[in-house]
């Protein structure tokens, strides 16, 4: 028989708590928790905000589902993604003010395994910086796994940015979500979800050759989901000739956790050649207690390209070491 969500967020919070209980007293503290909190709640809230909403008071005692984002192999091999320093389909995933910086028409398609939610993601991105002054990108992912036991569903972006002039570019990203993370649920019933439309924002300044100063808004439009936090923050990014890039990020998660908690990280990336980059970066998740190192490498031909990236926790204190393994492959229209 199915549980409705009321209950099935109660056992949730059941576990958590029961995790930090010690002995009879903690079982008590577990059994006055679940009898006080449903009274001090009205009901449409507590029907409303998820185990992400109500976390225990320190922030980080419980982990929420992460985030869920496209990525694409120069965003994932950066460490946070350095987005200042994003170009071609990153860009129109992470940054659109940043879809300019190299004009292109690309058509890449992006594929993914994340062992965190034990979901598999398949897509693709079309953007066009060439054709007009307004550039654009289309991007759509399904996102699939072990029934019950993963993320599910579906995200849909449509990015513009405009470059007033070289130094000064907006963008704005529209997004339609329809995630359910089932990895935690019992009785067939969503743990988190998100649903219906949301946008990002982004406004990118370049004082000076090859130095990029990016400011970012993610999820403004908020879900009230930790699948899709309200997320805001900055990033650098400086390049090298266009060769050798170097950058950072930093942002702010103010929903997955009672507190706001932060990632940041950078990244490197070295054009060898002209054709082949070769990328590595760091990532640290204040929220998650997680520490990453990423790498990647690729061809990048004058029509097509193919690159694989590579995600790996070294630490986790909140739940196994995570993995994310990316291949994508793209063909350059003009």
């Amino acid at each position: 028989m199915q549980l409705s969500r009321s209950k099935i967020r109660q056992k949730y919070w059941k576990r958590q708590l029961a995790h930090r209980g010690r002995g009879a007293l903690g079982a008590a503290f577990v059994q006055l928790v679940l009898t006080v909190a449903p009274l001090a709640l009205p009901p449409s809230l507590s029907e409303l905000v998820g185990p992400s909403r109500l976390a225990a008071q320190d922030g980080v005692s419980q982990t929420p589902a992460k985030a869920n984002r496209g990525e694409s192999a120069q965003s994932l091999a950066l460490g946070s993604g350095m987005r200042a320093g994003q170009s071609g389909t990153a860009a129109a995933l992470q940054n659109s003010a940043n879809m300019a910086v190299r004009p292109a028409y690309l058509i890449e398609s992006i594929n993914y395994y994340d062992s965190s939610a034990d979901q598999w993601s398949f897509g693709g991105v079309v953007m066009d910086s060439v054709t007009a002054r307004l550039s654009a990108g289309v991007s759509f992912r399904g996102v699939t796994g072990p029934r019950d036991e993963s993320v599910r569903g579906i995200d849909a972006q449509l990015a513009l940015a405009y470059a007033f002039i070289e130094q000064f570019a907006l963008g704005v990203t529209g997004r339609y979500v329809l995630l359910e993370d089932r990895s935690d649920a019992e009785g067939g019933l969503a743990l988190e979800e998100a649903k219906g439309f949301t946008f990002d924002a982004s406004m990118r300044i370049s004082p000076l050759p090859g130095l990029n100063l990016v400011a970012l808004a993610y999820n403004v439009l908020d879900r009230s989901s930790s699948l899709t936090p309200r997320t805001f923050g900055g990033s650098v990014a400086y390049s090298l000739g266009g060769v050798l890039t170097l950058g950072g990020d930093f942002l702010a998660d103010i929903d997955s956790f009672s507190r706001t908690q932060y990632i940041t990280g950078g990244g490197l990336e070295w054009m060898f050649g002209g054709f082949l980059p070769l990328r590595a970066g760091y990532r640290a998740d204040t929220g998650r207690r997680a520490h990453a190192i990423t790498a990647g490498i690729g061809y990048v031909g004058e029509m097509f390209s193919i690159e694989t990236a590579l995600r790996q926790d070294v630490v986790n204190s909140t739940s196994a070491r995570d993995t994310m393994f990316l291949l994508s492959a793209a063909y350059r229209v003009r």
